[in-house]
């Protein structure tokens, strides 16, 4: 089977999407919600797993609290966040301007 170039394309961009993985409860269990485009989510997570991709950063906020932000691979088993915000770095919003509330 010979894919074309166009199929080549959408799948290596599929491969390196970033992701947030947020779950309910520690450790990654209980219900979990995912998000791969920008923006942001909220609801109430306890665990996190980001899957980082080029010029790709999440910010995890409490409130109007940020609890920092990542941009390379990243998991915390037992955290308490209620919003993500997922941010292009260049030539996008970066960290200064990305904010919890």
């Amino acid at each position: 089977m010979k894919l074309s170039i166009p199929v080549l394309a959408v799948l290596a961009a599929t491969a390196s999407a970033a992701e947030m993985k947020a779950c309910s409860r520690t450790d990654m269990n209980g219900s979990c919600t995912s998000k791969t485009s920008l923006g942001k989510k909220t609801g109430t997570w306890r665990s996190y797993k980001w899957s980082s991709s080029a010029e790709r950063c999440v910010r995890v906020c409490n409130g109007c609290t940020s609890l920092g932000y990542r941009c390379g691979d990243y998991s915390n088993s037992n955290i308490s966040f209620n919003k993500f915000i997922i941010f292009a770095w260049a030539g996008g919003d970066g960290p200064e301007n990305t904010t919890c509330c």
